[in-house]
């Protein structure tokens, strides 16, 4: 029987797949990198996550020695792989295509509480970060052009469509509000 595997189960047991062989500390640093504030790289959301996969039969541990250091390295198993299959597809479901939360829409709604000085910083500060966050995907974009893995490149391609979408829509909110 299938386990339901939440978001971010799904997402450790992909990484893990996806690197071979690592480390919790190697997985906590992707969700550090990560453009999404969805994805927690915290201690605590992510070693108790990996073990809670371990003991549940999808990924296996093994002892590895750094001169004195001991760490875990972590594989998926033949479950874990079957459980990661499940979890990615064939089938979309209706939510996973769902507009995800987005704090910076939700603040929009409430605009009006701002003076109009206020609004208009708020809406410039926001186009700042959001050309911020287009130049870092967009670098991100090209490093990975060269390696050739498609998948990579396809969730930054992504990160900067949607960040330019979200950049024209501050636009729009500025001209109608400012």
């Amino acid at each position: 029987m299938a386990t339901k595997l939440t978001e971010l189960e799904g997402c450790v047991l992909g990484l893990v797949w996806e690197m071979g062989t690592c480390t919790t500390y190697a997985i906590r640093k992707v969700f550090q990198r990560s453009p999404n504030p969805y994805w927690s790289g915290s201690a605590g959301a992510i070693y108790p996550l990996v073990r809670r996969l371990e003991s549940s039969g999808l990924l296996r541990a093994r002892e590895d020695y750094t001169g004195q250091r001991r760490r875990d390295l972590y594989e998926v198993t033949a479950r874990g792989l079957r459980e990661l299959r499940s979890w990615v597809g064939p089938r979309v479901l209706d939510w996973s295509v769902s507009i995800p939360v987005d704090l910076l829409r939700t603040r929009i709604r409430f605009l009006g509480v701002l003076k109009s000085p206020e609004r208009a910083e708020f809406l410039a500060n926001a186009e700042q970060q959001l050309l911020r966050q287009i130049r870092e995907a967009e670098k991100e974009c090209r490093s990975l052009e060269a390696t050739k893995e498609p998948y990579p490149y396809l969730v930054a391609r992504g990160v900067a469509k949607i960040a330019r979408a979200r950049l024209s829509w501050i636009r729009e909110a500025t001209a109608l509000l400012c």
